[in-house]
């Protein structure tokens, strides 16, 4: 006499669409977000000073209030300047280790960084 007892095909389809489920849902599951290491510094049109450190790579930063009439990137991804929130109007891109100034009287309102 044979003890194994042999499944349903039932409980096996069951058993099937359980674990393909359980695939979906892990690979729906986010990346983890990178960031850059070090700080951006922003030095505002107003004078005051922002400081960002460890920045989400791919994040746009809308800088409220007084826009960055400077940008120094102390971090080790090339960050974009952009003249209007929401990351749009491209002005300039700052490698890792440079410094952006604004030149003319528009401070950028955003700015994304990516890792290189």
């Amino acid at each position: 006499m044979n003890s194994r007892r042999m499944l349903p095909a039932r409980s096996i389809g069951r058993m099937g669409l359980a674990l393909a489920g359980a695939l979906v849902m892990t690979a729906a599951l986010p990346l983890s977000a990178q960031a850059a290491t070090g700080q951006l510094t922003l030095t505002r049109d107003d004078g005051s000073v922002s400081v960002i450190s460890n920045p989400r790579d791919g994040r746009c930063y809308s800088l409220r209030g007084a826009g960055a009439a400077r940008v120094a990137n102390d971090t080790d991804s090339t960050a974009f300047v952009y003249m209007d929130s929401g990351c749009s109007g491209l002005v300039s891109r700052v490698d890792a280790g440079e410094t952006w100034e604004k030149s003319g009287t528009q401070a950028a309102d955003s700015i994304v960084l990516f890792q290189p």
